[in-house]
């Protein structure tokens, strides 16, 4: 039987997109963050994106974004292709490949030119992951002038190639089903609203990233666990073990959430955001960020200033725990070799994320077009635990809209 295409009118297919050409450097040799270091470069953070929607009927529509970014080497992908179902005037039905509403701007974090800054404050988004496959829901209804967004999402994905914070190889990120739930508020000139996820298993392959832990979360020459050895041996409990062991990532819980609060009256804007993620035993570091930013619009002109906290704490004492039982057993001078090199990787594991640091944001945004803006930003980070997070950003750069 042969198949028959239903024809579209090409009136009702809708084509638009958006793109970001930045520029970006640090002062100095020693500082890279963000992927930044100090040659200049426009290739990192530089971006380009179509979308492409159509209507089929009267209740459904057809939507998919394709996103390439410089630091990919502009390998284009999916971050949208969804199906949409208009259930009433209030009541909108997704599936296919959506986006995790998890912050202010998720629904546009690669839209450059929806907002102020050239790079999003990177504590608060910071998740590896933006886009998902599963289904999702969106109510929309007014009381008098409060306008009320209610949004639900089930949502898996699957990152092959995520490249860690801790300077690891390509590894897979592996999330079933986020249970993600989006409250936003329109009141005239204020907006806020509360997002928050739940993740109930998260895996990380952290074997892929890293290989030398091999010895610890794998199997030694012998083909015995090396943690049940050092069980054996009495160097450390059965207890400690596990903990250890809790380090793999495997079928990790997850808990997030998002407030934020802004005021806008066209000249003076104000936005205030936090974050927290919580991880259940594992290598990843619970999160907690905040940012507060403002800034004052003069003719095509956007004057802006943030100051922001990161702070990211070890969600488990496992590598303390390993580090004082084996000392207890066996004095630091005596320990061998394979016993010296697992208690600094499981400690160079965990602690490779802790992070206690300060940031300002200083920028100027230029509406020189309907469409395109240019925009400065100067950045410097502080981490008094860990200066290898310190840096000065300098960046420039446009972004465009079409």
């Amino acid at each position: 039987m042969p198949f028959t295409a239903h024809a579209l009118d090409v009136n009702s297919i809708d084509i638009n997109g958006f793109g970001s050409i930045i520029g970006s450097m640090t002062s100095d040799e020693d500082e890279n963050l963000y992927g930044i270091d100090d040659e200049f470069d426009f290739q990192n953070e530089s971006r380009f994106a179509v979308q492409v929607s159509s209507r089929l009927s009267e209740k459904w529509s057809a939507t998919a974004q394709i996103l390439a970014r410089g630091e990919d080497q502009y390998d284009p992908t999916f971050e949208w292709a969804y199906l949409s179902y208009e259930a009433t005037s209030n009541l909108k039905l997704f599936f296919g490949r959506q986006r995790f509403k998890q912050y202010k701007y998720s629904g546009y974090v690669d839209v450059g030119y929806a907002y102020p800054w050239l790079r999003l404050p990177q504590g608060v988004y910071s998740v590896p992951f933006s886009s998902g496959d599963g289904v999702g829901a969106a109510y929309q209804t007014y009381a008098g002038d409060l306008e009320v967004n209610l949004q639900y999402n089930i949502l898996g994905s699957t990152i092959d190639d995520f490249v860690p914070s801790t300077g690891g190889n390509p590894s897979t990120i592996d999330i079933q089903l986020s249970h993600i739930l989006s409250l936003d508020f329109n009141f005239q000139q204020f907006n806020f609203g509360a997002n928050f996820a739940y993740i109930p298993e998260l895996s990380y392959d952290i074997l892929g990233a890293d290989p030398r832990l091999q010895g610890v979360f794998g199997q030694n020459q012998a083909g015995q666990d090396a943690l049940d050895g050092l069980v054996a041996q009495g160097l450390i409990s059965g207890a400690i073990a596990n903990d250890v062991r809790d380090l793999k990532n495997d079928d990790i819980e997850v808990f997030t959430w998002d407030l934020y609060a802004g005021w806008d009256n066209g000249d003076v804007f104000v936005l205030a955001e936090y974050s927290d993620q919580n991880f259940s035993e594992s290598s990843l570091a619970d999160q907690e960020s905040w940012y507060f930013t403002g800034g004052y619009r003069f003719g095509q002109y956007t004057f802006h200033a943030t100051y922001g906290q990161d702070k990211n704490d070890a969600s488990t004492d496992a590598a303390d725990q390993l580090a004082s039982a084996v000392n207890a057993a066996v004095p630091p001078g005596f320990q061998p070799d394979s016993l010296v090199g697992l208690v600094a990787g499981v400690n160079a594991l965990q602690n490779a994320q802790v992070e206690d640091s300060e940031f300002y944001i200083f920028g100027v945004r230029y509406d020189f077009d309907a469409a395109v803006a240019l925009k400065a930003d100067y950045t410097t980070v502080m981490d008094d635990d860990n200066p290898q997070r310190e840096a000065e950003i300098f960046a420039v750069g446009l972004d465009f809209v079409f």
